[in-house]
């Protein structure tokens, strides 16, 4: 996915997968997101209002580690480090001033995403999503007694000279029946996640390389590619392969929610 606009990041929110407070507070899960946001046409936005919502429903006690993707997904160091605090008020003003300050670390963590973006070559087919995903591997051994998300809001199109096997793996064009074919002959644990769940958010599109006029593979077939990359990365269940415009963890309730669910005692 060496596509340009943006730059590609990884989001890590430690944050609870369960919407009760008292769980929220002993166990915090950790939500890593790894967006790529170097896409065409209006993917960008879409980029966008996807990290804006995630923050913005994530649940109390969450932290945010943030990490752009690159070739070489082994030394990237994290650019940014946030956390929502607990709301011990659950009163209407207490909500809407919570949503106003998850606003405010989404739009930082989208701004220092685009100042990264200005600094990867447009013309670099280096976006290593299967690396990321060992990345993430790796930084899950480190979480203790916590329950694991590890989302990636991006295109799905790798494009990456040391991607699986060690071999250049390009997703950008129509028929990747043959790349799917070599994932799913992979052999051993490619990236062992510890039981997180895995969730894919992409954003609408078509196209995808250096080249805007060349057309990129189904949704559908890419997420057999990712499916077998996953297939042998010990992960909880079977990823989730979510569009654009779907809602990430509907359990978990947006600020608008929140105000619409204050009972009149707490307003």
């Amino acid at each position: 996915m060496m596509r340009r606009v943006l730059g590609s990041f990884a989001l890590l929110l430690i944050a609870g997968c369960r919407i009760h407070r008292a769980y929220q507070q002993d166990r915090p899960p950790v939500i890593m997101i790894f967006a790529d946001v170097t896409v065409k046409d209006d993917e960008p936005q879409a980029v966008k209002r996807a990290i804006y919502d995630i923050v913005d429903r994530a649940p109390e006690n969450s932290t945010f580690l943030m990490y752009p993707v690159e070739a070489n997904m082994d030394y990237v160091d994290t650019f940014s480090r946030e956390s929502i605090a607990f709301r011990h008020d659950n009163g209407v003003a207490a909500i809407k001033a919570d949503g106003e300050k998850r606003k405010e670390l989404a739009n930082r963590a989208i701004a220092s995403l685009e100042t990264i973006a200005k600094t990867i070559p447009s013309n670099l087919p280096e976006s290593c999503l299967a690396r990321t995903l060992q990345r993430a591997a790796r930084d899950i051994a480190r979480v203790e007694n916590r329950p694991v998300d590890v989302v990636l809001i991006t295109d799905m199109v790798e494009e990456c000279n040391n991607s699986i096997g060690g071999g250049r793996v390009m997703l950008n064009h129509v028929h990747i029946e043959s790349d799917i074919a070599a994932a799913k002959k992979e052999a051993g644990t490619f990236a062992d996640l510890h039981g997180a769940a895995v969730y894919f958010i992409y954003p609408p599109g078509k196209k995808s390389g250096v080249n805007v006029e060349q057309h990129r593979a189904d949704s559908n077939e890419l997420q057999a590619f990712w499916s077998a990359i996953l297939s042998h990365s010990n992960l909880k269940g079977s990823p989730q392969f979510l569009a654009g415009t779907s809602v990430y963890h509907e359990n978990w309730k947006s600020t608008a929610q929140r105000v619409t669910d204050a009972t009149p005692d707490e307003q």
